[in-house]
C-alpha cells in the first residue's frame, strides 16, 4: 500500500534530522537478510550510539540535496538502508564490516566521513584501521622501548 503524503513527509523529516545529528554514514543493501539477524544488528549499533534506517531512495535523494550531501542515492543498487553514527563513526563502519563479513547477504555500498562520499572499498580501509587505544598503546610502547633497553642493559 503507497504511503500517503503525510506519511512520507514524516519519513523525510526524521532523515534530516538524523543527517543534521550524524558524524558518518554507511550504506548498506540488506537484501535476504532475515528480520532476527537485522534485529541483532541494530542492537549492536545502538551500543555504538548507531541508527539503521530503511529508506526509500527518493526520499533520501531528497533529503541529501537539501542538506548538500554531493551523493546521488538512487544509483544505490538494492534495498537501501543507512547507518547513521552518532558517536563513534569509526565504530560504526567497523560494525558494518564485521556484519557483512557475517552475513554475506548484506553488502555495504559506500558511505558518507567527514564531508566526503566513499567508495565501498576506501569505507573497508577505514574499517581495518586500528582503534584509538590500539594506536595509543602502540605509541606509549614505542615510547617506552628505549627506556626498557636501557634498564635490561644495565
Amino acid at each position: 500500500m503507497p504511503k500517503t503524503k503525510a506519511q512520507k513527509e514524516e519519513i523525510l523529516k526524521k532523515i534530516r534530522e538524523n543527517l543534521d545529528k550524524q558524524k558518518a554514514m554507511v550504506f548498506v543493501d540488506f537484501a535476504g537478510i532475515k528480520v532476527k539477524e537485522l534485529l541483532g544488528f541494530r542492537k549492536q549499533l545502538k551500543q555504538l550510539g548507531a541508527t539503521l534506517q530503511v529508506v526509500k531512495k527518493t526520499l533520501f535523494q531528497r533529503a541529501l540535496q537539501e542538506k548538500n550531501v554531493p551523493l546521488d542515492a538512487k544509483q544505490l543498487q538494492g534495498e537501501v538502508a543507512a547507518v547513521f553514527a552518532f558517536q563513534e563513526p569509526l565504530g560504526a563502519i567497523k560494525s558494518a564490516y564485521q556484519f557483512a563479513k557475517a552475513n554475506p547477504r548484506l553488502k555495504v555500498l559506500g558511505g558518507y566521513f567527514e564531508n566526503m562520499v566513499y567508495e565501498a572499498g576506501a569505507l573497508q580501509e577505514l574499517a581495518n584501521l586500528p582503534s584509538r587505544e590500539q594506536l595509543l598503546s602502540r605509541f606509549v610502547g614505542t615510547l617506552a622501548a628505549p627506556m626498557s633497553g636501557f634498564v635490561s642493559v644495565l
